[in-house]
């Protein structure tokens, strides 16, 4: 698997960690859902988690539905990877 394919893979399941926990702390506690989620995955970039936890609080926020939730997985790792062309990351 390569560099990508595996930042690929943890971004999906982050999003996937937040989707699942964005119920509770969608309101409120948004940076306790960051937090929590910077404990789960040391090795992923803040900034990626902060875009993670704005996008899913705010939808969990408005109500989702498995469609929904698709969608938003498929435009944040797109948003992901068009940030990570304009930084020249790997």
């Amino acid at each position: 698997m390569t560099e990508r394919n595996s930042t690929t893979t943890m971004n999906t399941e982050i999003i996937n960690t937040a989707l699942r926990l964005s119920p509770i702390y969608a309101n409120e506690d948004s940076e306790l859902l960051f937090s929590l989620l910077v404990s789960k995955f040391p090795d992923a970039r803040l900034s990626v988690i902060r875009l993670i936890v704005i996008r899913v609080c705010a939808l969990a926020r408005q109500g989702h539905d498995r469609l929904d939730r698709k969608m938003l997985i498929e435009s944040v790792l797109t948003e992901i990877k068009a940030f990570r062309v304009r930084i020249g990351a790997p």
